[in-house]
């Protein structure tokens, strides 16, 4: 219970007479006390003026009364003094009067007067108050604060109990107090003081006392104040022994501290609204205290349970019965949180609930969590039934667990035919020892995962081609508990290799017989050429003898691309590289092709950046990718013209570069020029012809080098080639 709530409580259940008045002196509040005093009704005072109390007074009196009033409320001055009041039967009685002001937490602010009636003797009251307080196990007190000195007025009987001191020993000497309260409790009077000014002099205080035993037992102490003069103050207050309370409510309170750590707890009236709640309520829930306190769950409720879900909870919960279950809420920024709540009804004595109180346990993180499973879980099931490729899951002795519906089209079956088989099942006998193999290997541990091409049997029992990924599934040790096949169609792939293979095969033969057959005849037609050429005379034949010896060399030109490109296509696979000096072998290049070069008066530089650079070439095979690069340059340039190599360093890579200053080329067949047989072929500056393999065969060798070729041209400008290597 808060201090408000006990300042409340003190003030009803207070022996001393208390009344609360607004600015214009109408009542706002009256204690018991009050109406005993004065036999009124508390209704029949609340809204009244307290002119009430002053029925004979004429107009101009009343008038007085009320301004003198409304002056202490400027002046707004604590005041002692005394008078007679009438009580509801035209009786006066004699009180001192004590009158202050006091601002209340709605910003009003108020007078409060404390009554003392002189027209009984003390010694009746006392008499009184002993024997209501002696019923209860308490002891009051009356006390005075005089100059910063402490005086016990009076105490109830039962004080030798609680200090072992009797009462009359207390009133004679209170210092006795300060020597039985434990040293860390005690407060002196100027501290006593500053908790009432602070608690709108109402105080609450606990602390122990030594009694006879050496042993220290708590005492609880809940008092209030009165200011009698300037320097005065009376203090009336109650004592209890609250020791086993305290042990009882510091197993409460940690208890409620556990709790506040770990759950939600609330407890709502049988309406449903809520009186209680712990600090995790306001933790979670993101709301103050008293943006909850009065108001029921529906301020947290976030609409998304249907309303029928809370009618069968409210069915359960009144029929006396625990309810447990999920529940969505709300919090006050509009975010969500779910809870998992334990209603437990609190019921009378004749089974009636009277009170319900709520336990949950915050489950937000774990229901996100489920929520993302099952959404992964949707989206991969979506996955796999839809997947455009076979999938099967299949345990260790080969069994299928499991296939999506991409497989049983494939090959035919319902699923019922295929989950429970074993896999081997399905297998062509020629792949079965080869995949017995790899599977015992992905089993062991030594591979996670490979790739088999073989054949699988539809149901019509045709086998077909098809292509397979497996993989290795682990459980949390690491032991592969099964395995994920991915399966795909091959059977076209497969026929269509099968095409390519025999048309390959038959184009090689073909190339070899043109290759061979025709070469030996050339040669020797172009060498007789070249010798008549020198016997003859006639400046006519000597022309058919030259026509016939450039048409042969033409003939054998395309002879030997022919079988470079059929040689290539063989032995590409395995070139023999050996680590070669660039600058040395671009020198070499140049030197064969001098004659050619003279021919048309055409210069070539060679300019190098790299003193010496070693890479892993095939000579024979790079030689004809330069061979054909400075051949066509002279091609393509004119007479008197130069030709430039450069060597150079570009990053990580080396860089050959072929340029010539001739014709270029036309940017339309730019990406042709690499084909075979392509729309790149052109006509020399002197008419030389080409059949637009060389390009082609040089691409080739460079990608199998791991390099690349580009170029770039620009028509009437020139050519440049480069090789990165």
């Amino acid at each position: 219970m808060n201090d408000k709530l006990e300042a409340n409580l003190l003030f009803y259940e207070s022996i001393v007479p208390i009344a609360y008045l607004d600015m214009d002196g109408f009542f706002t509040k009256v204690n018991p006390a009050y109406s005993v005093l004065f036999s009124f009704l508390e209704e029949e005072l609340l809204g009244r003026e307290f002119t009430i109390h002053f029925p004979n007074l004429d107009l101009d009196s009343k008038k007085k009364q009320i301004q003198n009033y409304k002056e202490f409320f400027l002046l707004g001055e604590k005041e002692l003094y005394q008078d007679s009041l009438a009580d509801k039967f035209g009786n006066f009685k004699k009180v001192e009067i004590t009158r202050s002001l006091i601002h209340l937490a709605d910003g009003r602010i108020q007078a409060v007067i404390f009554l003392s009636d002189l027209s009984n003797s003390e010694k009746a009251n006392e008499e009184v108050l002993n024997a209501v307080f002696n019923a209860i196990g308490g002891v009051i007190y009356h006390s005075r604060l005089d100059a910063g000195n402490r005086k016990m007025l009076f105490m109830s009987e039962r004080a030798d109990v609680f200090f072992g001191y009797t009462s009359q020993e207390i009133q004679n000497n209170i210092n006795i107090l300060a020597n039985l309260i434990h040293p860390d409790d005690l407060i002196s009077p100027a501290q006593s003081l500053e908790i009432f000014k602070k608690n709108n002099n109402f105080r609450r205080i606990q602390y122990r006392v030594k009694n006879k035993s050496g042993s220290y037992r708590w005492l609880e102490e809940r008092s209030i104040l009165i200011q009698s003069s300037t320097k005065e103050y009376d203090i009336y207050g109650v004592i209890t022994d609250i020791t086993e309370n305290r042990e009882n409510n510091k197993r409460l309170e940690d208890l409620r501290f556990a709790l506040d750590q770990s759950v939600i707890v609330s407890t709502t009236d049988i309406n449903g609204t809520i009186v209680d709640f712990n600090d995790n309520f306001c933790k979670i829930s993101r709301y103050e205290r008293n943006e909850i306190l009065g108001r029921n769950h529906r301020i947290i409720n976030s609409g998304y349970h249907p309303k029928d879900f809370f009618k069968t909870m409210w069915k359960t919960i009144s029929s006396g019965k625990v309810w447990q279950g999920e529940i969505k809420n709300m919090r006050k920024d509009g975010s969500y949180y779910w809870v998992y709540s334990h209603i437990i009804p609190l019921l009378d004595d004749q089974g009636i609930p009277f009170q319900y109180i709520s336990i949950r346990n915050e489950i937000t993180q774990r229901k996100e969590a489920e929520e993302l499973l099952a959404a992964s879980e949707e989206k991969y099931r979506l996955l796999y039934e839809n997947a455009p490729v076979g999938i099967v899951i299949v345990d260790s002795k080969s069994n299928i667990i499991d296939c999506n519906t991409y497989l049983l089209k494939m090959l035919g079956y319902e699923k019922k035919e295929v989950v429970g088989q074993n896999s081997y099942n399905f297998i062509h006998k020629d792949f079965i020892e080869y995949r017995s193999a790899v599977l015992a290997k992905l089993f062991k541990g030594e591979v996670k995962r490979f790739y088999i091409e073989e054949k699988r049997k539809t149901k019509e029992g045709i086998y077909i081609w098809i292509g397979c990924y497996s993989n290795a599934i682990t459980d949390s040790f690491g032991k592969v508990v099964y395995r994920l096949d991915f399966i795909t169609d091959i059977e076209n792939r497969k026929k269509t290799e099968e095409q390519l293979l025999k048309q390959d095969q038959s184009k090689n033969a073909i190339l070899n017989i043109v290759a061979h057959d025709l070469r030996t005849p050339v040669i020797g037609i172009t060498n007789l050429a070249r010798l008549l050429l020198k016997q003859e005379d006639s400046v006519d034949k000597q022309n058919y003898l030259q026509l016939m010896e450039d048409s042969g060399n033409h003939v054998l030109s395309i002879i030997l691309d022919l079988l470079d490109m059929a040689s290539l296509e063989q032995d590409l696979l395995s070139l023999n590289l050996e680590a070669t000096e660039l600058n040395a072998f671009i020198k070499h290049c140049i030197k064969i092709h001098q004659i050619q070069s003279q021919e048309k008066m055409i210069q070539i530089h060679f300019k190098s950046s790299i003193e010496k650079i070693y890479h892993d070439i095939n000579q024979d095979r790079m030689t004809r990718v330069l061979s054909n690069l400075l051949s066509n340059a002279i091609k393509f340039s004119y007479e008197n013209g130069h030709i430039e190599i450069f060597l150079y360093r570009e990053k990580t890579k080396t860089v050959i570069q072929v340029k010539d200053h001739g014709i270029g080329i036309p940017k339309e067949i730019h990406e042709f020029l690499f084909d075979k047989f392509g729309s790149g072929r052109r006509v020399g500056t002197k008419g030389e012809k080409t059949i637009g393999l060389g390009l082609s065969i040089a691409k080739e060798i460079i990608d199998k080098h791991q390099g690349k070729i580009r170029v770039e041209s620009e028509e009437n400008k020139g050519t440049s080639f480069y090789i990165e290597l």
